[in-house]
């Protein structure tokens, strides 16, 4: 080996294994997006914790498969139709923030030349 240490082995996920992680992280994301908002009324709702415990157990049991269904039958149709909106929504929201970041680099510029 010549002084050279022998790196560690990472298993490789399979593309079937990273589809089923994504699609389950992409799921699972949104729900605690709609939790996040909802969440004043959802903890009223008795027994929530238990619902959604299995509702999360459904999602990332791959016996189940439930994020992938989830996913094929309501979030890409949807993300299908929308996605030109999404791009544009995502292009000037870039755009604002490459402003912004110059706005302030230039800002932090001339503080720094005033010092």
């Amino acid at each position: 080996m010549h002084g050279k240490k022998a790196k560690p082995q990472v298993p490789l996920l399979t593309k079937v294994k990273c589809d089923a992680m994504l699609t389950y992280w992409t799921v699972f994301g949104f729900l605690n997006m709609v939790e996040f908002f909802s969440d004043i009324i959802l903890y009223w709702i008795p027994f929530y914790y238990t619902f959604k415990a299995v509702l999360i157990l459904y999602l990332v049991l791959p016996q189940f498969q439930g994020a992938r269904f989830v996913y094929t039958k309501f979030f890409r149709p949807y993300l299908l139709t929308e996605e030109k909106k999404i791009d544009s929504g995502l292009a000037k929201f870039a755009a604002k923030t490459a402003a912004t970041v110059s706005e302030v680099a230039a800002e932090a510029e001339s503080a720094l030349k005033q010092e």
